[in-house]
């Protein structure tokens, strides 16, 4: 026999937790991977209860069950580009916010709006470092014009993800690449919106890197090992013993 237990009581409890850690930064619940391998709409429905009201996924599927729960008041980031004219078509009908990492799939990203006769909303992800996705910032000159574009984006955020949280030169230095690039943004006229960086590990490690928002995931399951976090493990597995051996 083998079971993995969840103690919903500890994720409410860690998630109110958080909460407070959070003081002024909105919490973005990331969902993904199927709500983390616990079941998405049984985790989006239990950080529902504790008063989180926006959510981030990495598959379209993700997202359509999200909205399929039809709970009028929550947003939902798209945590990966898109390329794909009808997989974006799909994704605006949701009305889910779009993260933009090239002038290409921004282009396209209106094109499919401008079909709809819809504004899409997105946020700009910068590669500060991690070198999976996203406009550099040496590319400033790329994603500029993407503010006044077409009256059919709508450029609501600025975010980022760390490579390394553990190691605090390496992420410090690409915290102050992101907020360099973000004020640059300003400079030029126009407003960078919400600003996030921080996942669970570098919201618990640098309370000054919360920003605006925050994306909290494995946090929400006790999973982060930071020194003084009063965050529970929620899940745990059992099993029954099959052998024992003795060996020389």
């Amino acid at each position: 026999m083998k079971k993995c237990i969840v103690d919903t009581a500890v994720i409410r409890r860690n998630a109110e937790i958080l909460k407070s850690l959070a003081g002024g930064s909105e919490i973005w619940a990331v969902v993904k991977g199927d709500g983390y391998g616990l079941g998405l709409e049984a985790m989006a429905g239990i950080l529902y209860d504790c008063g989180i009201r926006r959510f981030a996924v990495s598959e379209p599927d993700e997202a359509e069950r999200l909205t399929a729960l039809r709970v009028g008041d929550i947003k939902v980031l798209f945590l990966q580009t898109v390329s794909d004219a009808r997989e974006a078509e799909k994704l605006l009908k949701l009305g889910v916010i779009f993260t933009v990492g090239t002038a290409e799939e921004a282009n396209a990203l209106i094109k499919a709006a401008e079909r709809l006769g819809i504004t899409a909303e997105a946020h700009i992800k910068l590669d500060t470092g991690m070198g999976r996705c996203g406009f550099l910032p040496s590319q400033l000159d790329e994603f500029l014009p993407l503010y006044t574009a077409s009256k059919a984006l709508h450029i609501s955020g600025l975010y980022t993800h760390f490579s390394k949280p553990q190691s605090r030169r390496s992420t410090r230095s690409q915290f102050k690449s992101f907020m360099r690039t973000a004020e640059r943004i300003k400079r030029a006229g126009f407003d960078p919106g919400l600003l996030h960086c921080a996942g669970s590990e570098t919201f618990l490690r640098y309370p000054e890197m919360r920003c605006g928002a925050v994306r909290l995931g494995s946090a929400f399951l006790g999973r982060v090992s930071v020194g003084g976090c009063r965050l529970k493990n929620a899940v745990r597995c059992i099993g029954s013993i099959s052998e024992l051996r003795v060996l020389p």
